[in-house]
């Protein structure tokens, strides 16, 4: 599973459809969240001393993203379904 990172190929997008490959409910300090992985996103992850990029993904709030493995995370403060298109 890798994320389809589409801020290479434009780092001003800002509009983007992707389908919802994973999402699973976490923990983040003291609220619930849902880390979300997509198969593209323009969400720029925090890295190499850059926060990452926030805002929406279909009005449910993105507070924080983050790479591992190729793999793009979305953490939103609500969930979707697997297959889903945001």
């Amino acid at each position: 599973m890798k994320t389809e990172a589409l801020y290479d190929q434009d780092a001003f997008a800002r509009d983007f459809v992707g389908k919802v490959i994973s999402c699973e409910e976490v923990k983040l300090e003291d609220k619930t969240a849902y880390k979300v992985v997509l198969d593209k996103t323009v969400f720029f992850p925090e890295q190499g001393g850059q926060t990452s990029d926030i805002g929406t993904l279909d009005e449910v709030q993105v507070i924080d993203v983050q790479i591992e493995d190729d793999v793009i995370y979305h953490y939103c403060l609500s969930g979707f379904l697997i297959g889903e298109e945001v």
